[in-house]
């Protein structure tokens, strides 16, 4: 016995330009079972359930705002300036290593 799921979800897609598109998105799943032709537990044939959402899903475009624009570029100097200081500290614990190995090395001689 095969069995065939169908959800099916209207949609409308708004641009910014003022155009809309009214659609349809579908989503399908199966299932399928060995029917035991001794027992009593289904008929066999090929079985599609179809669902209509009651909802209206809406896309609509976005331009994206100037703050949004900001708080990406903050994000990235942030994120650079993380960077160039973690390199920073590891050059200079490498020098302190090195010149206190330097000044055990003077004390020693």
């Amino acid at each position: 016995m095969y069995q065939y799921f169908v959800k099916i979800v209207p949609a409308e897609i708004n641009y910014l330009g003022g155009k809309s598109i009214h659609t349809y998105q579908y989503s399908v799943s199966r299932q399928e079972r060995d029917l035991q032709m001794q027992a009593n537990n289904g008929l066999p044939g090929v079985f599609i359930n179809m669902d209509f959402s009651p909802m209206l899903v809406i896309y609509s475009e976005t331009r994206p705002t100037f703050a949004s624009f900001l708080t990406g570029v903050c994000a990235i100097l942030g994120g650079f300036f993380t960077v160039a200081s973690l390199i920073d500290s590891i050059i200079i614990e490498h020098r302190f290593i090195e010149s206190v190995s330097w000044v055990k090395q003077c004390r020693i001689e």
